[in-house]
């Protein structure tokens, strides 16, 4: 499967996992990417009153995926994805998409802190999560994958 197929695959994933997941779907694994954790997990359920959700994946063909959700109905999500846009990094979603990204790269480097632009992680995301994907990506130089983004390049 390609590049851009497998990383919009897990770009819709992040909708359906977590709190507030559009399907319920049993099972860790998405081809032979498997869930290494979610932000859930990782923010002790902090990330569900910011209404953000990212799932980290581990792919024996991709390597490392950091799949960042959506617009959903929370109120703050179009505020948020218009400041993030415009290239803030301060609002409360952009600081949890540097901080999930942070810690799945020192969980995948054996919790050695790793300058964040040598992860070599891919990032990947849809709507606002596409805008959060481009934000981390471009700042830790890191490839992404952005699918229906808004007004981020």
């Amino acid at each position: 499967m390609n590049e851009i197929l497998f990383n919009a695959i897990l770009s819709m994933d992040a909708y359906n996992r977590g709190y507030g997941r559009g399907i319920n779907l049993t099972g860790t694994n998405i081809g032979d990417a498997q869930i290494i954790f979610d932000s859930t997990y990782a923010f002790n359920g902090a990330d569900i009153n910011e209404s953000f959700y990212a799932l980290a994946y581990e792919s024996a063909s991709h390597g490392t995926i950091i799949s960042y959700r959506g617009t959903d109905e929370h109120p703050g999500d179009e505020i948020n994805g218009y400041l993030v846009a415009a290239g803030s990094p301060y609002e409360d979603q952009a600081i949890m998409a540097f901080g999930f990204y942070n810690l799945v790269s020192l969980t995948t480097h054996n919790n050695q802190i790793i300058d964040p632009r040598t992860a070599d992680n891919t990032v990947t995301g849809h709507s606002l999560g596409g805008g959060l994907a481009g934000l981390v990506g471009a700042i830790y130089a890191q490839e992404g994958y952005l699918f229906d983004r808004g007004c981020t390049r």
